[in-house]
């Protein structure tokens, strides 16, 4: 049974797991924060995207994650529910959004510097997806 939490919770964790990104083994921080957004709210998919462009996507909501005007990324959220995506989501992802961004910028670096070497060798945009399995 899927478990809704409130956009205050889920903040709260994603915030949680971005103080103390090495506290979950085997996770990296978008993988989590990712996780967090797809456990806690009716989504189908949540994807985490570090790439400098954002793609265009029909359905579900794209929010950039970003310092000022640079583009670090995308979180892209999907759900089968029909008008299952509210404002509310709309306001706690750009807020999800503006925390990675400040991880990112800070102690989230190596992941930056991580997608910009695999940028070198192949498409160059690392993610973090997270989906419900169908139970």
């Amino acid at each position: 049974m899927k478990t809704y939490r409130s956009a205050r919770d889920i903040l709260n964790a994603v915030e949680g797991e971005l103080r103390h990104p090495h506290r979950t083994a085997g996770a990296l921080p978008l993988e989590r924060a990712a996780a967090l957004l797809c456990d806690g709210r009716h989504y189908e998919v949540v994807e985490i995207r570090l790439a400098p462009s954002v793609p265009t996507i029909s359905g579900g909501y794209q929010v950039p994650i970003r310092i000022g005007t640079r583009v670090l990324g995308v979180i892209t959220v999907a759900s089968g529910c029909a008008r299952a995506l509210s404002i509310e989501d709309r306001v706690l992802l750009e807020r999800v959004a503006a925390r990675l961004a400040r991880f990112l910028m800070s102690n989230g670096r190596y992941i930056l510097r991580h997608a910009r070497e695999a940028a070198a060798g192949d498409d160059g945009t690392p993610s973090a997806r997270s989906a419900r399995s169908a139970s």
